[in-house]
Formats: structure tokens, C-alpha cells, sequence
């Protein structure tokens, strides 16, 4: 019996074993098997993360292509209006081009004209300069006629200044005498006129009207008590 319940103990002890190490198998695989799961669990998560991360990544993108297409189209309108401007910088180039072929035109027809108007200026100078010589040769010679008028004929020379002032108050011009009217440039021929024409005409005092000529010989010779020629010529109408 004693033996039996050895054999029976013995046995016992070995299916004990046998269970104890199948458990502990069991136990390591599940161990193995958790720790696999836990594994799969995180690269489950890991993978989550990843696809949430592209998701958000994915929106990011097509949120910078949308403004990314709409910064394109606002660049393809600022194009178009910038050609629209190109397009009118040209023309208003092109119209600015012409004007300035106008003005340039008109500037070269002044300048020609300035030029000509100098020409002009500088001979009207020139004749101003000549006519005031003249001028003043005339006034010398006048003055020269004058001096001999009142030096040699007191009493013409008073005559001729009163005419001077009071020609306008008659009906006809009163020419002066001959003397101091004549104009001879040449100092020969002066002498030759003087000469060959008598005193009493180079002195004389030529009237045109009738009434002019009998005022002036009254004034003359009953106011001023000069002793004057005085003649009348009819003019023909």
C-alpha cells in the first residue's frame, strides 16, 4: 500500500510538474503574446498619429493651394491690368511722341522765325542808326540855317518861329521859305541854289489860301512890324 501511494505520489508529483511548466510555458506566451498586442497597440497609435499628422499636413497643403491659387489669380489680374496699362503707356507714348514731334516742329519753325525777326531787328537798327544820323545832320543843318536865318534875316527868322507855333491855326499849310526848307546834302550845290535863286524868293513865305495869306500879312507886318515875303500859290484840286 505504502508503496502504491508512493508510486501514486510520485505520479502525482510529475503531472504536477508537467502542469506547472506547461503553465509557465502558457504564462510566458501569453506573456510574449501581451506584450506583442501592447506592441501592435502602440504602432496602432503610432499609426494614428501618423495618419492624423498627413491629415493635418494634407489640410495644410490644400489650404496653401487655395491660397496659393487665389495668389495666382490675383497675380493673373494685376497682369492683365498691367498689360492694360502697358498698353496704355504705349499709346499715350505713341501720342506724347507725336506731340513732341508738334512742339519739336513748332520750336524749329520759332527758332526760324526768331532768326528771321533778328535779321529784321538788326536792320532796323541799322536804318534807326542811319535815319538818326540823318536826323541829326538835317537838325545840324537845320540849326546851320536857323543861325544863318536869324544872323543875316532878323525878321524872317522871327517869322518862321512864330509859324512854327501857329501853323496849325490856319485853313491851308503856310510853307516855310526855301532857305531853311530846301534840302542839298552837297555844300556845293547848296552854294549854287543859293546863287543862282535871288534872296527875295529864297526867303519867301508860300501860302494857299486866300485868307491865310492875308492873316499872315497882317499879324506880320501890322502886329509884328516885320518886313517879310509872302506869296500865295493856288493848288489844283
Amino acid at each position: 500500500m505504502i508503496a502504491q501511494y508512493n508510486i501514486i505520489q510520485g505520479e502525482s508529483l510529475k503531472i504536477k510538474e508537467k502542469r506547472k511548466s506547461k503553465i509557465s510555458y502558457l504564462a510566458e506566451e501569453l506573456s510574449k503574446q501581451l506584450d506583442d498586442f501592447n506592441t501592435l497597440h502602440e504602432q496602432v497609435d503610432n499609426a494614428k498619429i501618423t495618419f492624423r499628422n498627413k491629415i493635418t499636413k494634407k489640410e495644410e497643403q490644400k489650404a496653401e493651394l487655395i491660397e496659393l491659387t487665389s495668389k495666382i489669380k490675383g497675380f493673373q489680374e494685376a497682369l492683365k491690368k498691367k498689360e492694360n496699362s502697358v498698353t496704355e503707356i504705349k499709346a499715350q507714348i505713341s501720342k506724347n511722341a507725336e506731340q513732341y514731334e508738334a512742339i519739336n516742329n513748332e520750336l524749329s519753325s520759332l527758332d526760324h522765325k526768331m532768326e528771321s525777326t533778328k535779321l529784321e531787328i538788326n536792320r532796323m537798327e541799322f536804318l534807326k542808326r542811319k535815319t538818326l544820323e540823318e536826323v541829326e545832320r538835317i537838325s545840324s543843318e537845320e540849326n546851320k540855317k536857323f543861325e544863318i536865318l536869324k544872323r543875316s534875316y532878323p525878321d524872317t527868322y522871327q517869322a518862321v518861329c512864330w509859324l512854327q507855333e501857329h501853323q496849325n491855326s490856319f485853313r491851308a499849310p503856310i510853307s516855310m521859305p526855301a532857305l531853311i526848307s530846301i534840302q542839298v546834302t552837297d555844300e556845293e550845290n547848296r552854294k549854287f541854289l543859293e546863287n543862282a535863286i535871288p534872296k527875295r524868293d529864297l526867303l519867301m513865305f508860300v501860302c494857299e489860301d486866300k485868307q491865310d495869306l492875308e492873316r499872315f500879312m497882317n499879324v506880320m507886318k501890322r502886329d509884328k512890324k516885320l518886313s517879310v515875303n509872302v506869296t500865295m500859290v493856288q493848288m489844283k484840286i
